[in-house]
This record gives structure tokens, sequence and C-alpha cells, in this order.
């Protein structure tokens, strides 16, 4: 009994022990997580950006840290400039990641060489950060608008990029554009997985992104895919940017929908019947219809590219391209 009761004790013990620890521990770190916080902000002051924040506190025990800044306001030198709402991060004591979130994000880039300057606003934000490796990211914006010069708003209910390395994956989900195209002003889905040779910038900000491309960069699409009006289209190929900062591409697409767009783009002025007829003909050819389908609702295999702004198939001009300037 006494043995049973001495073992309660000093399980008991080692418990408080381990309790003691651990808020310690805790602390400690939430005090390095502070100072840090502190640290970088006053190392980028003195690099002569203008930042604000409501509050700097830490918080979050038992379960993990996470730092409230509140209201924030980052200006750097070259005019860019982001405001947000409430911002947080948090991390776990058994995770290497650091999720970031903001509401009201404001985005306020600097005119470039060829770009004016531009506002993007986002309901939403949220970033999953390798904090070993921060060429490791993910990041997420919700019911997005996007604004450039005199050109009226671009909107998209969601953007996600995630990074890998030299990986990329990016999407834009009903992306609302502001032209008046036969397939529609908005695209369902565009999605890209790239390997860019040499890597990326990490900032992807216009400077570095046209030293970039005057290094020759070309990224590897190994995978797009385009929902947009009646037009589905899955493929592979190259892009570059061109002088004016614009995606150029050139590769293969498998493409379903393409009776409709021929359709559509005939009703509305930009292929005659004629041509419209000759397209279905020849497309018909290379329909791979299967079960019995009808050739019009069978997928293609044909070449996409995308020049001057321009989106083709098969060397038909569709419209302007969803495309953004990237510097």
């Amino acid at each position: 009994m006494r043995q049973h009761r001495a073992l309660r004790v000093a399980l008991a013990l080692l418990l408080i022990a381990l309790c003691v620890g651990y808020g310690l521990w805790w602390r400690s770190t939430a005090s390095r997580i502070s100072a840090q916080s502190a640290a970088w902000i006053e190392a980028r002051r003195a690099e002569g950006w203008t930042i604000t924040t409501s509050k700097l506190d830490v918080g979050g025990f038992p379960f993990g840290w996470r730092l409230d800044a509140g209201a924030v306001v980052m200006a750097r030198p070259d005019g860019t400039r982001v405001e947000t709402g409430n911002l947080t991060a948090r991390t776990v004591p058994w995770s290497r990641n650091v999720r970031v979130e903001a509401d009201a994000i404001a985005l306020q880039l600097p005119q470039g060489a060829s770009r004016p300057a531009g506002m993007l606003n986002a309901a939403h934000g949220e970033a999953l950060l390798d904090a070993t490796n921060l060429a490791r990211s993910a990041i997420t914006l919700d019911m997005i608008a996007w604004a450039a010069g005199d050109a009226a708003p671009i909107t998209a209910q969601r953007a996600k990029i995630t990074r890998d390395a030299d990986n990329v994956t990016a999407s834009l989900d009903a992306l609302h554009l502001a032209i008046n195209s036969p397939l529609g002003d908005t695209v369902q889905r565009l999605e890209l997985v790239t390997v860019a040779e040499p890597n990326l910038p990490h900032g992807l900000d216009a400077a570095s992104m046209q030293q970039w491309r005057e290094a020759s960069g070309v990224m590897q699409l190994t995978s797009v895919t385009l929902q947009w009006g009646p037009l589905s289209l899955h493929g592979e190929g190259t892009a570059a940017l061109d002088a004016q900062g614009r995606i150029e591409l050139a590769g293969t697409s498998r493409l379903t929908g393409w009776s409709e767009t021929i359709d559509a783009l005939v009703a509305s002025g930009s292929v005659k019947p004629n041509g419209g007829a000759l397209a279905k003909a020849g497309l018909g050819m290379l329909a791979n219809a299967k079960d019995g389908a009808p050739k019009e609702k069978s997928e293609v295999a044909i070449a996409v590219a995308i020049q001057g702004g321009q989106l083709y198939l098969g060397g038909i001009r569709l419209g302007p391209a969803p495309v953004l300037k990237m510097f």
C-alpha cells in the first residue's frame, strides 16, 4: 500500500514538474517570438520601410503560440504598400509550419516600366510557411479584386499559389474578366503547374521578374487546366514573358466543348460561318470518339498558344487571354 502511494506521489510530482517545465519553455519561446518580431520590424525600418501595428502580443498557451499584430501597415521605399485588418501568426510545438492569416488585405503596387500602378484587395488571406525553408509555401486569397490604371477591375473567388523550391502551382477560381469574349466574361478555373528554369525569384516582384526574363527564364508547364464557358482544356507546354511582362505560351492540349466554342465564335462574329464550318470539320477528323459518342462531344488534341495577350487554339484566335502582367 505504501509502495503504491509512493508511486502515485512520484507520478504526481513528475507530472507537476513536466507542466512547470513546459510552462517555462512556452514562456521562453513566447518571449523569443516577441523579441524576434520586434527586431525584424526595426531592421525593416532601418532599411527605409514604414511599419505600424496596432498591437504585438503573443498568446496561445498551452497548445501553441499565436502572434497577434492587429491592424498592420507596411510600406517599402519602392512604393509597395500593404494594409491588413487583424493579422495573426500561429505555430505549434510539433510542427515547423507557421500559419499566417489576415482580413481586409489591400496591396498597392507602384507603377512599373510598362505597367500602371495597381491595387489588389482580398477579403481574407492565409499563408502556410515552412519556417526552415521559406521556398516552401502556400498562399490563398479569397474574394479578390484587382484594378490597374483605368482598366475595369478583375475579380476572382479564390486564388492559390503553392511553392516547393522551383515547383509552383497557381490556380484561380471564378475569375471574372473585364472583357467582351465569345466564351463569356468568367473563367471557371485556371490552374498552372510549373517548373521554372532558372528558379523563380522569391519575391515575384516586377524588378525580379524582369531580371528573370532577361536571364532567358522559361517555365515548363507540366499541367495546364482551363475551364472557360463551354471550353474545357488540359495540356502542357512552355511559357515565358514577353517584353511587356505578359505570359507567352506554346504547348499541346486536349479539349472538349470545342463544337460549342466554335458556335460561340461564329455567333459573336469572331469567326465567319464558313470558317466555323471548316474548323468543325477539321476538329471532327481529329476527335477521339468513344463508345459511339458524337464527334462534337469528343476530346480533341490540338496546339494551344498565348501570344501578344491573345489566346489561340489550333491557329484560331479566341480573344484576350486571361493573364496578368508580371512587370
